[in-house]
C-alpha cells in the first residue's frame, strides 16, 4: 500500500536549522559545512549504515592545478549543456577542496596522497588535472570498518574521516530513516521533511532548509537526456 504524506502540516513534531537527506560523501560534507556555520543539523540516512554508493567509489578528488585550463576542460566536457557561471563555481570549488580535506584529516591523522592523472578524456586542460586521495587512515582497516562495503581504491578511506567530523562534531544522524516527502507552505517553500524513523513517522521542520544529497541521477530521465549522449542509461 502506497504511502500518503501530506503536503503541508499544521504543526512539527521537532524542529532544526538543517536537514541533509542522504549519508554519502555528498550529503556528509554539507552536513559538516551547515554545522561549522552554526546551524544544528540532522542527517538522515535510509540505511543502517553510511555511505549510499559513495563508499564503493574509488575516492579520488578530481582537482586541477590550473583555473582558467580546468574551466577550459570542463565547458568542452558538458558540450553546451552547463550555464558557464556554473561552471566556473564548480572550478572554485575545485580551488577549496585541497585545504579543505588538510583540515578534515587532522580528526584522525590520515594520509593524503596526490596522484598526477590527466582527465578522462583529451580535451584542452585534461593536462591540469591530478587525483587527491586518503591514502590510509592509522588504526582503520576497510574492510572490518566497513563490512558492507568494498571500494574500487580510497572511498572507503575517505568516508571514515568524514564519518570521524561527522562523529567529534556530535552531528545528530539518523539511520534506517528514509525521507517520504518535502513539507512546503502555500507559497511552495520548503519547510521540512516528513520522515520513517524506527521511532514512527514525524514532520521535521528545517528553519534553515534542506538539502537533499540522495541521489537520484540514474531514475531521472529528463536529466539524462541533458547531460548524457547514450540513452536509454540503465543503472547498474
Amino acid at each position: 500500500m502506497q504511502k500518503q504524506y501530506p503536503r503541508r502540516v499544521a504543526a512539527f513534531d521537532e524542529s532544526v536549522d538543517v536537514i541533509v537527506i542522504g549519508y554519502g560523501f555528498a550529503g556528509a560534507v554539507s552536513a559538516i559545512a551547515a554545522h561549522d556555520a552554526g546551524c544544528r543539523v540532522l542527517l538522515l540516512e535510509k540505511m543502517a549504515d553510511p555511505g549510499g554508493i559513495s563508499i564503493c567509489a574509488g575516492g579520488g578528488l578530481r582537482l586541477s592545478r590550473d583555473r582558467d585550463a580546468a574551466f577550459v576542460y570542463l565547458k568542452k566536457t558538458n558540450d553546451g549543456t552547463t550555464p558557464d557561471d556554473v561552471i566556473r563555481a564548480f572550478v572554485e570549488g575545485m580551488f577549496e577542496i585541497e585545504d579543505f580535506i588538510a583540515e578534515l584529516v587532522k580528526v584522525n591523522d590520515a594520509q593524503i596522497i596526490r596522484t598526477d592523472r590527466p582527465g578522462n578524456y583529451p580535451f584542452p586542460g585534461h593536462d591540469s588535472m591530478y587525483f587527491l586521495e586518503i591514502d590510509s587512515v592509522p588504526g582503520f582497516d576497510r574492510k572490518t570498518g566497513y563490512p558492507h562495503a568494498r571500494s574500487l581504491r580510497n572511498g572507503t578511506n575517505l568516508l571514515k574521516v568524514l564519518e570521524d567530523n561527522i562523529d567529534t562534531r556530535g552531528i545528530e544522524v539518523r539511520f534506517s530513516t528514509p525521507a517520504g516527502r518535502l513539507i512546503t507552505g502555500d507559497d511552495g517553500a520548503v519547510h521540512g521533511v516528513w520522515i520513517d524513523g524506527p521511532d514512527g513517522r514525524r514532520a521535521v521542520r528545517a528553519r534553515r532548509g534542506v538539502i537533499l544529497a540522495c541521489g537520484g541521477f540514474e531514475s531521472n530521465p529528463a536529466m539524462q537526456r541533458q547531460y548524457w549522449q547514450l540513452n536509454p542509461v540503465l543503472s547498474a
